[in-house]
């Protein structure tokens, strides 16, 4: 069994934000793959949508503690590190950008740093969404705008790349 994981903070209040990229590209691919509806699993501290052969799940808790309810995740399902795809924003990217990649570190996200420290690995794959506003000529410390709304523009253009990132999952499905 495979593991789909977009990364965010839970609650009303950071939906839209850049922090939530990963959370929303998932909840984009479950829709257009038709699958099953997310559903709250309290004692994996996420909402999960399962088939056969893939989960699907977006954490419930804060960013900085995503790696124990994927620790959770993966024990239940007995998934390994390997089949594991976690999609999560990156500061370092700007808005429409992405990177799949494989045994990375962190690079200060401190998301990825609970992952790797609870898994004990960074033996899993990442899809880094670009959340850094192109029009900044000055590199600001992600602080300033991590947790800060998408610019309208910004969310249009992360909407119309949607399909973009859907072909990467769909390319690491058939890895």
């Amino acid at each position: 069994m495979k593991l789909i994981v977009g990364l965010g903070n839970p609650g009303e209040k950071f939906k839209k934000t850049r922090h939530n990229a990963g959370a929303f590209i998932v909840e984009g691919w479950l829709k257009n793959q038709n699958f099953n509806n997310l559903i709250l699993k309290k004692k994996l501290e996420a909402k999960i949508s399962l088939n056969p052969d893939l989960a699907a799940a977006i954490p419930e808790v804060y960013m900085n503690e995503s790696g124990r309810a994927i620790r959770k995740i993966m024990k239940e399902f007995k998934i390994k590190p390997a089949d594991l795809l976690i999609i999560h924003d990156d500061a370092d990217l700007t808005t429409g950008n992405y990177k799949l990649q494989l045994n990375r570190g962190a690079a200060g996200h401190r998301g990825i740093q609970s992952v790797i420290d609870l898994l004990k690995t960074k033996n899993f794959w990442r899809l880094r969404i670009g959340v850094r506003p192109a029009i900044n000529k000055l590199r600001q410390k992600a602080e300033i705008f991590i947790l800060k709304k998408f610019a309208p523009s910004e969310f249009e253009t992360l909407k119309k790349t949607l399909p973009d990132f859907e072909a990467k999952i769909n390319e690491w499905l058939k890895k």
